[in-house]
């Protein structure tokens, strides 16, 4: 559960929302989810959220402003989720137009509220980060920060949605999607179409496909994986163009795999769901390596719609929640 914490710094208190996490060799680290400030900033704090009077006398104001954030505190969990590597995947794919690319060529069809070419972009992300079973993709996706930032329910983004995603395609229009993807790339990467047919060939069979295959299915299968082969190959290229030159693709994949981002939950007691309202996020300490890694990748240009995705739930629910009760 979060925590107010206090630091007295020469007779003055600055306080922060922190929670912990487990780090190297299981010693407790804390994450800083926000840093307030001054006793004087904490009553400010509250007093824009939360119901306390801002003319009462400073002692029994900063007195109440502390229990309230303490009560208000009681009633929010945090959770850590993958980030670094599922968010650069994604914005890759967002730089390479992929989803518009296979909605183009593919029959139009909504599945979650997302269409064919988004469910299949997110399939090859998966892929791309660690190869596995289609019935392991609600799993990771649910494990992962990309719910929160398509602003889509994870549990309604299970493998049932890649089945359906996958009906209706047929061979000659992934020969379509798969030319479109491979002269954009060798436009911007001449030497890219040998290399990624021979990491195709090595990578394409990593599933263990048991469930409703047919003959149309894995087609499309080989061919997300091969576009995920394509979405790995591009972000490490775009990485080693923007500052860190020096790094391989496995070395790029395993420092962003470690990347983890600190989310805040208030739960509601109002549905019996317990309804869980984001409230703040965090990245969670970063060594050298990964925060050089972290800068490039933000220099992948994302959609505007994605980037401000997250940032509207919280202005959002900063804005309607009330503080002070439920």
């Amino acid at each position: 559960m979060p925590t107010l914490i206090e630091r007295v710094v020469k007779g003055h208190s600055y306080w922060s929302i922190s929670t912990s996490k487990r780090g190297p060799g299981g010693k407790p680290q804390e994450v800083v989810l926000e840093y307030i400030g001054s006793t004087k900033k904490l009553g400010e704090w509250v007093v824009a959220r939360m119901h306390v009077d801002p003319t009462k006398p400073a002692q029994s104001r900063d007195a109440e402003c502390k229990q309230a954030v303490e009560d208000f505190l009681r009633s929010t969990v945090s959770e850590s989720f993958l980030h670094g590597l599922p968010v650069a995947m994604f914005r890759i794919a967002e730089s390479m137009h992929m989803a518009e690319v296979l909605d183009s060529v593919f029959p139009p069809k909504t599945i979650c509220g997302m269409t064919r070419g988004q469910v299949l972009t997110l399939t090859a992300a998966y892929q791309a980060v660690g190869p596995g079973r289609i019935s392991g993709f609600g799993q990771w996706v649910g494990s992962t920060t990309l719910p929160m930032y398509l602003d889509q329910p994870a549990e309604e983004l299970t493998s049932q949605a890649i089945w359906e995603a996958m009906d209706g395609i047929a061979g000659e229009m992934m020969h379509a999607a798969w030319k479109v993807i491979l002269k954009r790339l060798t436009k911007l990467h001449p030497g890219i179409r040998r290399d990624l047919l021979e990491t195709g060939r090595q990578n394409s069979f990593h599933n263990d496909p048991r469930h409703a295959w047919t003959d149309e299915k894995m087609c499309v299968h080989i061919f997300l994986c091969l576009v995920g082969v394509i979405m790995k190959e591009e972000l490490c290229m775009f990485v080693r163009e923007h500052g860190c030159p020096e790094y391989n693709l496995a070395q790029i994949l395993k420092a962003l795999a470690q990347i983890r981002e600190v989310w805040m939950f208030r739960v509601s007691s109002d549905t019996l769901s317990g309804q869980r309202i984001p409230l703040m996020r965090t990245l969670e300490p970063m060594d050298a390596e990964q925060a050089r890694l972290w800068d490039a990748v933000m220099e992948i240009p994302a959609s505007t719609a994605s980037a401000n995705a997250a940032g509207k739930i919280f202005r959002e629910n900063l804005k309607e929640t009330s503080y002070g009760q439920d």
